[in-house]
């Protein structure tokens, strides 16, 4: 059986289900394919009975020199400017019944904000552009700086919202050349954390009920909690934090 460790004073991710480890283990079925439904205005980003995800194409008309340049020197803002709509800002906002099912493996963040949208980045956008589209924060600080005030705006307008969840987790996957944030509505399974191989993915928790083995408040805890931050120090399993 796995081991669940307490993180949530480390990380956000709550449980970490490593099946390198646990070979015996019978593998998720396969998530459900979800009813999605394309927002065009930007109206039901508020929207929290039904899981919201932002997909953001993520290019070179984003990051590159000649729009680094204009912002080191003012000519273009960083500040996000418009109006929450999603076709003027080129991006889609889904609602779907169920996670999304097809991502690819090589990122996946879960983060659980509260009202902190500082935290969606640190944790899932920031560490996805730099390793899933080799966008270090170094790169092009101006284009990233820029991006990044695009994110928290929509983050700072969704978790403001007086019936956002507390406690609802976001995560932060991504699928070809886009990066995708969605959130989970007031009605959820708990999302766990995969990883299996080279893959990390999430899967609902009620997939793998029986796979646990919770670790009780102890001097072991703290011991297995540092072994684990120690794994996923590793470039393989940083990603996943």
């Amino acid at each position: 059986m796995a081991r669940s460790f307490p993180l949530a004073s480390a990380m956000s991710t709550h449980r970490l289900l490593n099946y390198n480890n646990n070979p015996s283990l019978q593998r998720p079925p396969p998530l459900p394919i979800p009813t999605i439904h394309v927002d065009h205005d930007g109206q039901e980003l508020l929207n929290t009975t039904s899981y919201v995800t932002m997909v953001i194409p993520i290019n070179l008309g984003q990051f590159n020199d000649y729009l680094e340049e204009h912002i080191q020197t003012n000519l273009v803002p960083t500040q996000y400017m418009c109006t929450f709509n999603a076709y003027d800002d080129d991006i889609w906002l889904l609602l779907h019944n169920h996670p999304l099912a097809e991502q690819d493996q090589t990122f996946v963040a879960i983060v659980y904000p509260g009202t902190e949208s500082d935290m969606i980045l640190t944790e899932g956008i920031l560490p996805a552009l730099e390793r899933r589209f080799q966008l270090p924060a170094d790169a092009y600080p101006g284009c990233i700086t820029r991006f990044c005030e695009f994110i928290r705006a929509y983050m700072n307008r969704r978790l403001s919202a007086s019936d956002t969840p507390a406690n609802a987790p976001v995560t932060i996957t991504c699928h070809h050349a886009t990066l995708c944030i969605t959130f989970y509505p007031r009605e959820h399974d708990r999302p766990i954390l995969v990883q299996d191989g080279d893959a990390f993915h999430i899967v609902p928790e009620r997939a793998i009920r029986g796979h646990w083995v919770d670790t009780p408040d102890s001097d072991d805890t703290d011991m297995e909690i540092e072994r684990a931050l120690t794994a996923l120090a590793t470039p393989a399993q940083a990603m996943v934090i």
